[in-house]
């Protein structure tokens, strides 16, 4: 499927914040896309995977369930999603900007006098919140292309990301796919182009990698049209 850019129509900063780039906001007149997609749908896996666990925990927090008292599979359950919550903490890189947050978030907690349940109930909020931008932004906002003349990834929301590469720059591509990405059908793509750096270096949760592939082939040894 290709896809002619044309002249983009004049919209309000606020609306050119908030909504979804059209094609024609990100391709040049005469550029034709032959692969457009959005990123494989198990990119979302980890972050739901972490809502689920904090989900889970705050419910036994706010209904004061003892974990000790239950059976094996639930205190399996409970120990299995408290260390993907602390494994998610200890992979955030904490800035001095985060730690103040933290911090002060912390002491509004205990200044306002807010229980241990109420606690558990805003963090299982913001973290459905967390996951619902999530979601939001893998299915409107990030897309990938291949046109006659570039790499392309949009991403981003509430500021936009646009990362392109010329086509004929592109000297070695390799797909690395995992043994979820061999049954799933995704793959991480990593470009080495004739520059010394690139904005497209590397691309995960690669959706449809074997057309990918062909087609990054096939344009990058013709001429640009």
């Amino acid at each position: 499927m290709t896809a002619t850019s044309t002249r983009p129509q004049e919209r309000s900063a606020f609306l050119v914040l908030v909504l979804p780039l059209h094609d024609e906001d990100v391709l040049v007149k005469g550029e034709m896309y032959y692969y457009k997609s959005r990123a494989h749908w198990a990119s979302l896996a980890n972050i739901a995977l972490e809502t689920a666990s904090i989900v889970f925990l705050s419910l036994l927090v706010i209904s004061r369930v003892d974990p000790g008292q239950s059976d094996l599979v639930f205190a399996s359950a409970v120990i299995v999603s408290a260390m993907i919550v602390y494994r998610m903490i200890r992979r955030r890189d904490w800035g001095i900007q985060d730690t103040i947050l933290a911090l002060l978030l912390g002491l509004w907690f205990i200044a306002a006098g807010l229980s241990l349940e109420a606690v558990a109930f805003l963090v299982a909020f913001c973290a459905i919140v967390r996951f619902t931008l999530a979601l939001v932004r893998w299915q409107f906002y990030e897309v990938r292309y291949i046109t006659n003349r570039r790499l392309i990834e949009v991403s981003g929301l509430l500021g936009r990301r646009i990362s392109s590469m010329p086509i004929r720059q592109v000297t070695d591509i390799t797909l690395d796919r995992s043994v979820a990405g061999e049954w799933f059908d995704y793959a991480t793509l990593r470009v080495e182009s004739a520059g010394q750096d690139q904005a497209l270096g590397t691309v995960p949760y690669l959706e449809q990698p074997d057309y990918f592939h062909e087609a990054v082939i096939h344009l990058s040894t013709v001429e640009v049209t």
